[in-house]
C-alpha cells in the first residue's frame, strides 16, 4: 500500500506538465482531454505514454507524458518509439494493397499461387486458402502462438510445422485471431515484391509518410536510445520487464514507431491513403480494407462491448469494426509484455486517435479512444469512459482473482506423487508439432525447460499435478499433469492442453 501511495505520487508530480511542446492544449476539449488523460495515469500506473488526435487532416492534440522506464528521468516526447504490436497488422494490409494496385496480386489470389510451398494439414484449405482469408483470421486454425514464445523457431520452421496442425474449425465458417497467419502474409510481400517484408515496410510506407522515427523489427532497437521499457504490475506494484521480441512473426506485430510518426499514419489513413496530395492506395483498394470482411461473434469480441454496446462487431482487412453512434468504427489493439498500443479511427467523421503507452493492459487505451470520438466527433463530454472501463477492467480482475481461488479451493490437501522420488518425474517429452519440454532435476526442484530455454520450476500441487511458477513473474503459473503407464512409469505429460510423450 505503502509502495501504491509512493508511486502515485510520483506519477502525479510527473504529469503536472506534459513532456510534448509540438500542441498544447489551446480549447476545451484539449483541456478536458489532458485532464482525462492524467487522471487517467494515475489509476492505471501508467510509467509513460503518447497520443495523438487527428481531425479534419489537422493535428489537433498531440502529447507525451512520464517517462520511458520507471525509476529513471528519461521523459517520453513525440519522437520516443514504443512498440505497436499488432496494429502492425494494418501496415502489412496497406503493403498487400500497394501489390493489388500495382497488378501484381490480388486479395483472393491462391496463397500457393505467391508462396508454392506453403501447406497446411488439410489439402483443401491449402489449396483455397487466399490472401484475403489470411487477413481476416478465418483460416480455420486454432492459436498457435506458442510456436515463437521461445525463440526457437524462426519463421521458416514456423511455417513448415503449420502443416501438423489440426483445423480448429471448418475453413471460413468462423474466427480465431492467428498471428501466423499474418506471418504468412508478410512472406507474400516479399515473394511478389522480391524484397523482405521490413524493407518494403520501409521503402514504400515509411519513407513517402516521413516516417523517420519508426522501426519494423525490434532487432534494430539497440541503437536507438529513445524507447521505452515495457512495466507490469507484479505483487501489487509495477515493475520493468524484458522485452519481447515478435520478429519471428514481424509482419503481425513487429514495428516500433514514435507517437509523432503514427499521427502520419493515421493522417494518412483518414485521408483515403493520400500523403502530399498523391495517393498511395487506390480509392478501391483503400475502400476494400476498410469493408466488412468477417463478422465476429461478439463474445470473441472486446470487453468494451459491454459498455459500447454495437449492433454488429466485424473484421477488415487488419482492422476491427464495430458501429458506434451510428458511425462505423475502424480500429485495432496491440499488446505485448508491458507495451500496448490502440489506433482508432471514424472514418466518415475525419476522426482518429492512436495512444502508446509502457504499461501491460493498461486499458485507458479505450478510454482515450472513446473519449476522442465523443469530443472531437461528437462535441459530447457527458461520459466518463476513463472511471466506466477502469470499473469493467477492474471487475475482470475480480472474476480472474475468483477463478484463481476456486483454483486453490479444489486443490486436494494432503495427497503426495505416485513415484517416491522427485527426481523420477525428470526426463524428455516431445511434440512433434511444438517442440521438446526437458523437464530436469536440481536443487532438490523440478526445472522446466521449453525449447531449450528454462522458463520456470515446478511445485508438488496433488497427486501427479505439479503448479509451474514462471521464471517470468508477468506469465503467472499454470499446471502440469504427469501421467503414468500400467508398469507405474512416466508416460506422457500434459502441457498447454497437448499431450507430451516421453522420450525413451
Amino acid at each position: 500500500m505503502i509502495m501504491k501511495k509512493l508511486y502515485t505520487i510520483l506519477v502525479a508530480l510527473l504529469l503536472l506538465v506534459s513532456n510534448s511542446t509540438f500542441c498544447q492544449p489551446s480549447d476545451k476539449n484539449n483541456r478536458i482531454m489532458e485532464s482525462f488523460i492524467q487522471k487517467g495515469m494515475i489509476d492505471w500506473e501508467i510509467p509513460g505514454l503518447a497520443v495523438a488526435i487527428v481531425k479534419n487532416g489537422k493535428l489537433v492534440f498531440q502529447e507525451a507524458y512520464g517517462v520511458r522506464e520507471l525509476g529513471k528521468k528519461n521523459p517520453v516526447d513525440i519522437n520516443t518509439i514504443f512498440s505497436i504490436a499488432s496494429t502492425t497488422k494494418a501496415i502489412t494490409v496497406a503493403c498487400l494493397g500497394i501489390l493489388v494496385d500495382e497488378g501484381k496480386l490480388n486479395w483472393d489470389d491462391p496463397v500457393i499461387k505467391h508462396f508454392p510451398e506453403f501447406r497446411l494439414k488439410d489439402s483443401y484449405i491449402t489449396k483455397n486458402l487466399t490472401v484475403r482469408d489470411l487477413l481476416t483470421h478465418r483460416a480455420g486454425m486454432p492459436n498457435t502462438d506458442l510456436f515463437w514464445i521461445t525463440p526457437n523457431f524462426d519463421k521458416e520452421e514456423i511455417f513448415r510445422r503449420m502443416e501438423l496442425i489440426d483445423p480448429a474449425y471448418s475453413f471460413r465458417s468462423s474466427y480465431t485471431y492467428q498471428n501466423i497467419m499474418y506471418a504468412v502474409a508478410g512472406e507474400v510481400v516479399a515473394r511478389v515484391s522480391g524484397v523482405p517484408w521490413h524493407q518494403f515496410v520501409n521503402e514504400r510506407i515509411f519513407m513517402p509518410l516521413g516516417m523517420t522515427y519508426s522501426v519494423p523489427l525490434m532487432s534494430e532497437l539497440p541503437s536507438i536510445e529513445n524507447k521505452v521499457t515495457p512495466h507490469y504490475i507484479i505483487e501489487g506494484k509495477p515493475e520493468t520487464i524484458v522485452t519481447t521480441s515478435t520478429d519471428p512473426v514481424a509482419p503481425a506485430g513487429s514495428i516500433w514507431s514514435s507517437i509523432g510518426d503514427m499521427s502520419k499514419w493515421l493522417a494518412f489513413m483518414l485521408d483515403s491513403a493520400n500523403v502530399n496530395g498523391k495517393r498511395l492506395l487506390s480509392a478501391s483498394t483503400y475502400s476494400e480494407i476498410l469493408k466488412p470482411n468477417h463478422i465476429i461473434p461478439k463474445n470473441s469480441f472486446y470487453s468494451t462491448t459491454a459498455l459500447t454496446k454495437p449492433n454488429w462487431t466485424t473484421y477488415g482487412l487488419g482492422w476491427f469494426q464495430h458501429d458506434y453512434r451510428g458511425k462505423m468504427v475502424e480500429f485495432h489493439t496491440g499488446s505485448i509484455g508491458g507495451l500496448i498500443a490502440i489506433v482508432g479511427m471514424i472514418p466518415s467523421e475525419k476522426i482518429g486517435v492512436c495512444v502508446l503507452a509502457n504499461m501491460d493492459h493498461a486499458e485507458l487505451r479505450h478510454a482515450i479512444m472513446y473519449k476522442s470520438f465523443d469530443l472531437y466527433a461528437f462535441n459530447d463530454n457527458s461520459r466518463d469512459w476513463h472511471q466506466e472501463i477502469f470499473n469493467l477492467y477492474k471487475g475482470s480482475d475480480d472474476a480472474e482473482a475468483v477463478q484463481d481461488q476456486e483454483k486453490e479451493d479444489s486443490r486436494v490437501e494432503g495427497t503426495k506423487t505416485s513415484l517416491e522420488k522427485l527426481d523420477s518425474y525428470a526426463g524428455v517429452f516431445e511434440d512433434g508439432i511444438f517442440g521438446k519440454i526437458d523437464v530436469t532435476f536440481s536443487d532438490e526442484e523440478l526445472v522446466f525447460n521449453f525449447n531449450e530455454t528454462e522458463i520456470g520450476r515446478l511445485t508438488h500441487w496433488h497427486y501427479d499435478t505439479f503448479k509451474l511458477i514462471f521464471s517470468k513473474k508477468y506469465w503467472g503459473s499454470s499446471f502440469i499433469n504427469f501421467n503414468l503407464n500400467p508398469e507405474g512409469d512416466i508416460e506422457e505429460l500434459e502441457f498447454f492442453g497437448i499431450t507430451w510423450m516421453k522420450k525413451n
